[in-house]
């Protein structure tokens, strides 16, 4: 890597960092806003899809195959058991995001 090169992984990583602080003052200033569950929904595959884009990590790849195949089918029909699958998925969703910045943040 010579100079130029570092100097742009640098700006690739702080322009990531700040994608991802901005993407959680949205989430959380959203969260107070009813948009209704569907929106949310598909607001969380959105943030998902692009995650699988810029990280190769295998259990994004299950998340998101989990995410298709229990999210968007059951929470068309949440009864207590679908929320409860529901709820694992998009909590695995959210420690990955937090992952995600524990490991730019270690590349600083």
């Amino acid at each position: 890597m010579d100079k130029g090169n570092s100097e742009k992984l640098k700006d690739i990583v702080f322009l990531d960092l700040a994608l991802e602080s901005t993407t959680r003052k949205i989430s959380e200033g959203i969260m107070h806003i009813d948009i209704g569950f569907d929106s949310y929904i598909r607001e969380l595959g959105i943030i998902l899809s692009n995650l699988c884009l810029s990280f190769t990590w295998a259990e994004l790849g299950f998340l998101k195959d989990d995410f298709e195949m229990i999210v968007k089918v059951m929470s068309r029909n949440l009864t207590e058991d679908n929320a409860r699958k529901v709820k694992g998925v998009i909590d695995r969703i959210k420690q990955g995001l937090g992952e995600v910045n524990d490991k730019l943040n270690e590349m600083l």
